[in-house]
């Protein structure tokens, strides 16, 4: 049912790094790079280093059962 629905909101990009540590969890920071090189607003995961990002200028993490909830609101 969501498939069709994530395609359409997915982005893919190259890695990127820029050697700044956003999280507790360094192997975590490249998700980061990874979202503001591509200009996205929110960011898809239930890694707890992530859930607990709350920066400006930062997307927005969402757990799966967020980003559900998110795709049936849109």
């Amino acid at each position: 049912m969501y498939l069709g629905r994530q395609r359409s909101v997915a982005v893919l990009v190259d890695e990127a790094e820029d050697g700044t540590r956003y999280t507790e969890d360094p192997d975590d920071d490249y998700l980061v790079v990874l979202a503001l090189s591509s200009g996205a607003g929110k960011l898809i995961s239930g890694d707890r280093h992530l859930l607990g990002l709350e920066c400006e200028g930062l997307p927005v993490v969402l757990s799966p059962a967020e980003f559900l909830k998110y795709l049936d609101m849109e």
